[in-house]
């Protein structure tokens, strides 16, 4: 954890320990296809929160 704070702070480490979890939870490996539609739709839906309307 220290080293992830030194490469990227506090960011840096909030983003891998998400990471790690959605690799716990879901059991898909890195750079998957399964991952990647993961991340993308979670970021489509704080969007759509936001503006308060689909994208």
């Amino acid at each position: 954890a220290e080293a992830v704070l030194n490469m990227g702070g506090t960011k840096q480490l909030a983003s891998t320990l998400i990471e790690e979890y959605i690799h716990l939870r879901h059991g898909w490996k890195d750079m998957t296809r399964e991952l990647q539609n993961f991340l993308f739709d979670k970021l489509v839906s704080v969007g759509e929160e936001l503006i308060g309307e689909p994208l």
